[in-house]
Formats: structure tokens, sequence, C-alpha cells
């Protein structure tokens, strides 16, 4: 059969169609090729070679016919453009010396724009800083700027170059722009705090509790996350998303804390453990954790890496004098000394001796520049800092045996948040203490206090000072009448204070404040009756409810709770100089209280001292200068100087000065004249 091969139609055909038909026909070509067996592959191939040499043609022809056409064909004579080889990516060195930086100056330093770093340099005695911008690639400065005052940079990294500025002094930010032009300026409660990555939020801890304040409209407000936990610092964000790591606290009664990793966009946690370590991000999203172990006298490290977790122990890694500092956002670690290493955290744990490269002094600052993979950093060399760009892609390594896979980190314990709010609030009682429980949240309400009772002080006595008995340990006839009979004493106690005197104790969101646990008695070697001590939010309150004189007790411990409130807002008050001038001239408190019982001669109210001469209530008043104040107003509280004290003139100068301080700290509105100042005359 013979068949005409009649081209012709196809030169009116419009372009794109001739392109598209050349394209059909190569593509059934190859399919045909492809769905071809090995043996039938010679019957095919003529027909495959001879339509994919007919869909040429027409794919040129078309594509050069046709006055539409956006291409312009290459003159005939033209010599066809040379062919450029590829650009081989050039191999950076392991270390090189930077020399644009100034090396009088110790600096901080930050990734800055495509392949720079930003030095910022104070200078102390002159109280100016200088922000210095440097192209790394190019060894050369882009700009420099000075400013009065000491300021710091933040680690943080913000998508369009712009930086944080901190001064410690002042409480003050300023943000600038990749010019170096200050973009804004503003006070803050605390510059202990983190920047959300668009700078809208800054987020910083308030009477422990996550705050966030924005940034146009300096609007403060909690974070509403999800556990309700309290916090004791932030520690680390993530390098472009808003997760926040945080220490927690594990208990009201203590500063013990756990790591937790919040995520600010959701107020959810993707980690809440009862471990405390130092956690850090890598640019990757990775993170790694320290945590230290006495026993091996270092840190043991747990990261993430390739999708799973892996776990250093601390004898993989130095110890002792030596220091580890992790460089921030890389998954990098430097030691301290002058032999100095860098360890890599990946599948596997390598290790760099430095001082092959020429590094042979102690890295005293380092930092991380993400867009060329470098890490810069900082020694002091004959009198002057140097500047090296380490390479860490390229070193050369050696591989530590000895990790282990590890489980993830990233877990959630609901139960730690669980536990802090039972040991705050107390956990429940049997039914035949429901009574007591109900008259002692009724005076709770009613002053401002807390009052924890039987085993509900447990949590507490845990951590408490001294060995502490509870009173559903002491197998009581009936524990509930001994519970009754000291809340009448508590609330006799409490009546004496001016109104609103106990919820200023309290945080601004309603937080802490003064805590009473009714005990059933201690251990100590001076017949203690009753202590308090500061924790976090809370000021505990114990008191031996056996004991005689109780409201003298609860008195005299709820000036210790005054004292440090006090000294939470300032604690440059009660000075210890200024209180010694109060005294004889010479003494020298004994600090130890089963001695100063003991000492009731001289100078005492209850001794044979002539009331010109009288300093102190009596012996355990000379045990320091805080039971000194607690025992005065112990006994202006409970009216035992009626208004004789001021034939004391030295007591009488003592409460002086502690009824000014609460006045002075004190919101003392709608106050009559308080029961302390009653022992004054006034």
């Amino acid at each position: 059969m013979r068949i005409e091969r009649n081209f012709s139609k196809f030169n009116n055909m419009p372009i794109e169609h001739t392109r598209s038909f050349g394209k059909l026909i190569i593509k059934e070509a190859f399919t045909a090729m492809k769905k071809t067996s090995l043996s039938s592959y010679c019957n095919h191939a003529l027909f495959a070679l001879l339509a994919l040499l007919f869909a040429t043609c027409v794919f040129c022809f078309g594509c050069n016919s046709g006055s539409d056409s956006q291409q312009t064909p290459a003159p005939a004579s033209a010599t066809p453009a040379p062919t450029e080889a590829p650009t081989a990516t050039p191999v950076p060195e392991p270390v090189r010396k930077l020399t644009s930086f100034d090396t009088s100056l110790l600096p901080e330093l930050h990734p800055f724009g495509q392949s720079g770093a930003l030095a910022c340099q104070n200078d102390y005695e002159n109280k100016k800083t200088t922000f210095t911008t440097v192209d790394i690639v190019s060894d050369s400065v882009i700009k420099s700027v000075t400013i009065g005052g000491n300021w710091s940079v933040s680690d943080e990294i913000f998508p369009d170059d712009t930086f944080a500025a901190f001064n410690v002094d002042e409480n003050e930010w300023i943000l600038f722009d990749a010019d170096l032009n200050q973009k804004k300026r503003f006070e803050v409660e605390t510059i202990y705090g983190q920047f959300s990555h668009d700078l809208t939020e800054y987020y910083f801890l308030k009477d422990y509790v996550l705050c966030s304040m924005n940034i146009e409209t300096g609007k403060v407000s909690p974070v509403e996350a999800a556990f309700n936990l309290r916090f004791n610092s932030l520690v680390d964000i993530h390098p472009t998303e808003d997760k926040l790591f945080l220490d927690a606290f594990l208990s009201p009664d203590t500063m013990i804390c756990g790591t937790t990793l919040l995520d600010l966009d959701s107020n959810s946690f993707s980690m809440i453990s009862s471990d405390s370590f130092i956690p850090h991000f890598t640019e990757d999203s990775d993170v790694y954790f320290f945590k230290y172990n006495t026993d091996a006298g270092g840190y043991d490290v747990t990261y993430s890496a390739d999708g799973s977790f892996v776990f250093a122990d601390a004898s993989l890694l130095p110890g002792g004098e030596t220091e580890l500092y992790p460089v921030p956002y890389s998954d990098c670690i430097v030691t301290s000394g002058d032999s100095p290493a860098l360890f890599r955290l990946g599948s596997a744990l390598e290790c760099c001796d430095l001082t092959q490269y020429g590094i042979e002094h102690e890295l005293l600052t380092q930092c991380f520049i993400p867009n060329i993979g470098g890490i810069i950093a900082v020694s002091y060399v004959e009198s002057q800092f140097e500047f090296n760009l380490i390479s860490p892609s390229v070193l050369d390594y050696s591989v530590i045996d000895g990790t282990e896979p590890a489980e993830s980190m990233l877990t959630v314990n609901e139960y730690i948040a669980e536990d802090y709010w039972s040991a705050v609030n107390g956990s429940s009682l049997p039914e035949d203490l429901q009574g007591v429980r109900s008259r002692a949240d009724e005076i709770s309400e009613k002053y401002g206090v807390r009052i924890l009772l039987s085993s509900q002080c447990l949590p507490a006595c845990t951590f408490a000072e001294y060995p502490t008995t509870t009173t559903d340990q002491m197998n009581l006839a009936d524990e509930a009448a001994s519970i009754n009979a000291a809340l009448d004493s508590l609330e006799e106690a409490l009546s004496l204070y001016p109104e609103g005197f106990f919820p200023q104790f309290r945080s601004e969101f309603g937080d802490g404040g003064i805590r009473i646990m009714l005990v059933g008695g201690f251990e100590s070697n001076f017949n203690m009756i009753g202590y308090s001590v500061q924790s976090s939010l809370w000021h505990n309150i114990y008191v031996d409810i056996f004991s005689e004189g109780l409201v003298g007790t609860y008195c005299h411990e709820i000036w210790h709770a005054t004292e440090d409130h006090i000294t939470s807002i300032n604690p440059g008050e009660f000075d210890v100089v200024q209180w010694s001038e109060l005294n004889p001239d010479g003494f020298q408190y004994i600090f130890d209280p089963a001695e100063s019982i003991l000492n009731e001669g001289d100078y005492t109210y209850f001794g044979p001292t002539k009331p010109k001469d009288c300093y102190f209530i009596d012996g355990y008043a000379k045990t320091n200068e805080r039971e000194d104040r607690a025992r005065i107003m112990e006994y202006a509280m409970t009216g035992f100087f009626g208004s004789e004290l001021s034939e004391y003139p030295h007591l009488y100068a003592k409460l002086r000065y502690m009824s000014d301080k609460i006045r002075q700290y004190f919101d003392t509105t709608g106050w009559n004249t308080p029961r302390w100042e009653d022992a004054l005359g006034e």
C-alpha cells in the first residue's frame, strides 16, 4: 500500500496548534517505545525513529513560521554563543580571620542580613554604645552608629533585619532597622522578656504570670495559656516561630522548677516536664537540653537530630572546670579554656579540636550566622580581641562513641499543674473536718489570707526548714476541736489589723499572700512554736496550735511576712547599719536562738534593766535583727505595753521605725490608728 506524505496541511495551522501536534507525536512515539517489550523492540524502532523525526520537523517548522511569532531566528551567519561552565560554590575555609571589627572592645554579636553580623560594643567608662554592621563575606564595615548609654543586643532574630537593644538600667528597648535607624524606643516593666517575631507583642513575667504587652498600645494582659502554670523565668525563644521555653514552678512552697515549651499562637504546651533543663533551639527547629549531672561533675545533653532524640551522658563531654557554651540557634557547643573545642550535635556526636586551626585562646563570645552557616568566635589575644569565622561544615571531626537513642523530650505531664494547685488550695479532707474547713474558708475570705488544715499542710511541710508534724499524724481524740480552738485565736489575731491590710500581700493577679498552716509541732533545739518563710508568691506561716499565747505567735509571724513584703518591693529597706544605730554601742546579735533565749540579762524588758536602758524585749530578741523587730511587734499588737512604751525610749524608737516603714509601703487609705501605733500613743 502506498501512503502519500502530505505536510502542506500544517503550513496554515496556528503556531500553538503546530507545537501541540508535534509534542503529541513525540509523546506517542516515546509511549510506544516504552510499551514495547525487549523482544519486539526492533520491530517498532524504525516507526519510532520516523515518528520522532517527523514530529521534530513539525515542531521546528511551527516555531519558525507565522508573523505572530515572538521569537527572532538567529541570522544564518551568527556564530553560536559560547557556553559558560557552571560556577562551583567555593568551599569555605575552616577558620578565617576577620579584620573589620573593632578589636578594642568585647562585642555582643548578632546575625545581620544575608551574610552579615552586627556588633554591639559598650564603652562603659564613657557610657556609650556603638552598633556596627559588617559584611562577613567581603570582611568590610557596612555602617556604624554610636548612641548614649550602655546597651545590649537581644539574641532574637526578626525577618526584616530589625534588631532589638535593651538598657538594663532604664528598663528600655530600642528597635533598629537594617540601616541602624531607631524605629521605636519604649520602656517596659522588665527587660527580661521576649518579642513575638512580628514585633507586635512583648512577653515577660509579672508576679510569676506570663504576660504580653502590645508594642503599639502598651496594654498588658496575662497570657491565657493551658494549665494556668506559674513561671520563674523565660529561657529561650524559637528562632522563627513564637514558641517559648519557660521554667515553671512545681510547687508553691519551693523555687524548684520544671521545663516547659509553650506555643504562643495556640497557647498550648508541647512540653511540661518535672525535670529542669537548660534548653536551646537550633536553626533547623531541633532542640537540645542540658542537665547537670552531679555525680559526673558535668552536663548530660539530650538532643533531637534527624527526627529522633539522642542522649549523651556527661562522661562524653568535658566537665569539671571546663564550661560548655551553646552557640545560640546552632547545633554546636564550644568549650572554655585555652584549648577550645567545638562539639556538633547530630546523628553522631562529633568533636573538633580548634587548636589545629590556630585558635588557641578561650572563646569569649560566639554568634551563629545562619545564612552562611558560620560561627563568629571572639578571643582575647595579645591585648586585643580577635575575630574568627569558623565554618563547622568543613572542620575535621572525630566521632565520640557512647551516645544512646532517647525518648522524645517533648511530652506533657498534666499532673504537674494539678499538683501545684492542689498544694496551693489544699487537698480534700475527711468528713469530720468539713466543719472546721468551712469556718477556715469564711475567715480566709473575710481577711484575705489562706488557711490550711491537717493533711492539707503536708506538701508545704515536706519542704519546711524544720521537721513538722501535721495534726492528722497525731492520733488526736478530736482533731476538729483542736483546730477549731486554733481558729478562735487566729481570728482574734487577724481582727487586730486594719481593713485591707492582708490583701496587699497578694499579686496584681490575686495570687499569693499570707498562707497559714495550722500544724501540731516542730523538732528544734529551742522550743520553737512558729516560724515563717517566703517562697515565690506565698509567705507561709507555720504555727504549733498546741502552744500557749497563739495570738502573739500569729502576730509575730505576720510581722515577718510584713517585713518580707516590704523588702520584696525595696530590698534596701531595714538596712543593717541604720538598725544598729538603734542598739547599744558595740552590740552584736547572737544568731543562735538556743543561746539567745538564755541571755535575758542586759538591755531587756524582762531583765533588771532600767527602762531608759532597755533595747530588747527578751533574750530571744537578741538572736538577730528580724527576731528583734518581730518580738516588739508581737507585744505591741497584743496590747502588752499599753500606753507606757514612751517610758522605754529605745523600744519606742524601734517601733516608730517599723511603723514608718509600714506607712511608706502599704496603702493606708481608710485606716484608723493601727493597733501597733496605739503603743506609740498616737
